[in-house]
């Protein structure tokens, strides 16, 4: 009876060693709880516009709407753009007051600032075409979880394409990372994101 006792015991005093072990290891470092729905992810930048410098942190109290891209992009770029345009369409005039849209360019070769200001126009006013460096797209890209890589295409005037993220990045009034969407989510879809962080 004592030894059965015992090993009873025993076993009651193992479970609870390991209940309080899977509880310190669960909560072991934890992350404290983070104001962004991406933590690890976005983040200040500064590149330049046909106007001159574009820093994020210029955009404070307003929603920033962001893709990366390239102006020679046959498909992925123009239906991002053509529904970021849609979207803000879909905002009255006091709302779309609130937003900027935002196209880096990764193709800083032969998308010069002036380049990027004619292509973006044609899609919305309230989109600005901006690059830099090789060195701070990287950053950028990098800042944001994304990837881009030129592919080299010899038999073409082009001379190269580049393929890079399809994302379209949501940056809350405070310049942090809220929101990922497709290129292709629906305009009404992104309306409705945007609302939410207004």
């Amino acid at each position: 009876m004592s030894k059965r006792l015992s090993t009873l015991q025993w076993i009651t005093t193992a479970m609870a060693v390991l209940a309080i072990a899977i509880t310190l290891i669960v909560n072991f470092d934890r992350p404290e709880q983070s104001d962004t729905a991406y933590p690890g992810l976005g983040g200040d930048f500064t590149l330049v516009g046909n106007d001159g410098p574009v820093a994020l942190e210029n955009f404070r109290d307003q929603v920033v709407v962001m893709m990366f891209g390239f102006t020679y992009c046959p498909d992925i770029c123009p239906t991002g753009l053509a529904n970021v345009a849609a979207a803000l369409n879909q905002l009255e005039q006091q709302q779309q007051s609130k937003v900027q849209a935002l196209f880096i360019s990764v193709d800083p070769d032969r998308d010069t600032p002036a380049r990027l200001h004619d292509y973006t126009r044609y899609f919305h006013d309230n989109i600005q075409g901006i690059t830099g460096s090789k060195e701070q797209i990287d950053q950028v890209v990098q800042s944001y979880g994304g990837f881009y890589q030129m592919v080299p295409m010899p038999e073409s005037e082009l001379k190269y394409s580049v393929d890079h993220s399809s994302r379209i990045y949501l940056i809350n009034k405070q310049g942090q990372l809220a929101q990922l969407m497709f290129h292709n989510s629906a305009p009404a879809e992104l309306a409705a994101e945007i609302k939410k962080l207004i």
